[in-house]
């Protein structure tokens, strides 16, 4: 006989016996942002670190993250160095990858690339390119500026080659990892100049200054009517690469994957910016207290149409129930009592970042080869 759900009874009673349940999940894979997928418990955050032991610091970490930003806690630190970029002068090529959670970038081999300076003591190497965005506009990114989301977040996953073989040892590792932050916001359409200056009344020239349009960036306060989204109106280059039609709809779903090539990582940066960077952790299970997060203080522009794409790319395979990859961040984690350094004097948030510590410094050549490992009867 059919249950009230037209399930027969023999079936459930299958299902709930021990003998019928399948492969245990991998438990690297088992977790999820979400707690309940598809009637399956399968633990979100607030279970991460109580479902595995080796995730244990996503539970009792203090240096946890993603954070908000207070601005007013930043300390303006003027020795920070710019930071470097570094692709040996050859453009990216790699596999766009929908992990069933993120959409993620995973780099070829070659060309290496590596950031340094800013609050690196080492060079490190790429990754992968991670890209976490939200059901609706302005909330997505995992980080938040003054109780503020972004649609999105970028993050660069790097670790440190010189001291480590790869990235999961150097996740385990002290000055194991560093991660870049981008912002992303939706741009709603172009407006003119004149209503820019009205909005944040300024003079035109103030607005215009010498490089156009050079003070909009995250630093206006929210109460101003016009963003610095509305400004722009333009989508970042290498974001529109990764997010035009032909390239998102080729993975649609979990484990689809799609090789690109000739991308101009430079692209994804703004022209200038300040930076802020804190002591914090993977946001994903372990939870490894090994990163220094860096975060970009100028939020880059993705068009409605771009992002309407990134959510219709499923968690799923095909042969599955649709779910949206979007809301694919952790919650935030306290600060509590760490410093938090920026480049750019929060005391004069009007000064445009000019001069070479606000840009991004490229590297021509090849980077310095990682050292050869220790020989074999040397305790590390």
């Amino acid at each position: 006989g059919s249950g009230g759900g037209g399930v027969p009874r023999r079936g459930v009673q299958a299902a709930l016996s021990p003998a019928h349940i399948g492969p245990a999940p991998d438990p690297e894979d088992w977790w999820s942002y979400k707690d309940n997928l598809q009637g399956n418990f399968v633990p979100g955050p607030p279970f991460w670190g109580l479902v595995n032991a080796a995730w244990s610091l996503c539970a009792v970490g203090k240096r946890q993250s993603p954070v908000d930003v207070e601005l007013k806690r930043v300390l303006y630190d003027p020795f920070l160095p710019p930071l470097r970029l570094s692709t040996g002068g050859e453009k990216l090529r790699g596999t766009l990858y929908n992990t069933g959670r993120h959409v993620s970038f995973l780099p070829a081999p070659r060309p290496v690339v590596n950031v340094s300076g800013g609050p690196l003591l080492y060079s490190h190497r790429l990754s992968e390119l991670r890209l976490l965005f939200g059901a609706r506009d302005g909330a997505g990114s995992e980080h938040q500026i003054n109780h503020q989301g972004f649609s999105a977040e970028v993050q660069l996953i790097h670790f440190n080659q010189e001291l480590y073989g790869n990235l999961s040892a150097a996740s385990r590792g002290p000055n194991g990892l560093a991660i870049l932050s981008l912002f992303v916001n939706v741009s709603p359409g172009k407006i003119g100049r004149e209503q820019v200056a009205g909005c944040l009344e300024l003079g035109l020239g103030e607005v215009l200054g010498e490089e156009g349009i050079g003070v909009l960036d995250f630093w206006i306060p929210t109460s101003s009517p016009c963003t610095a989204t509305q400004v722009a109106g333009s989508s970042n280059p290498f974001l529109s690469r990764l997010l035009n039609r032909d390239t998102i709809t080729r993975i649609s779903y979990k484990n689809d994957a799609y090789f690109l090539q000739d991308l101009s990582l430079e692209l994804l940066f703004p022209e200038s910016f300040g930076f802020i960077t804190y002591q914090g952790s993977l946001s994903t299970p372990p939870c490894s207290e090994t990163v220094t997060w860096i975060l970009i203080d100028r939020a880059l522009n993705i068009t409605s149409l771009q992002m309407h794409s990134l959510r219709l790319l499923s968690q799923n395979p095909p042969s599955q129930i649709f779910q949206s990859l979007s809301g694919n961040g952790r919650p935030l984690q306290p600060l509590a009592h760490r410093a938090l350094r920026g480049n750019r004097d929060p005391r004069h948030p009007e000064r445009r970042c000019r001069g070479p510590n606000y840009r991004l410094h490229g590297m021509l050549g090849s980077p310095p080869p990682p050292p050869p490992p220790p020989p074999p009867h040397v305790l590390v």
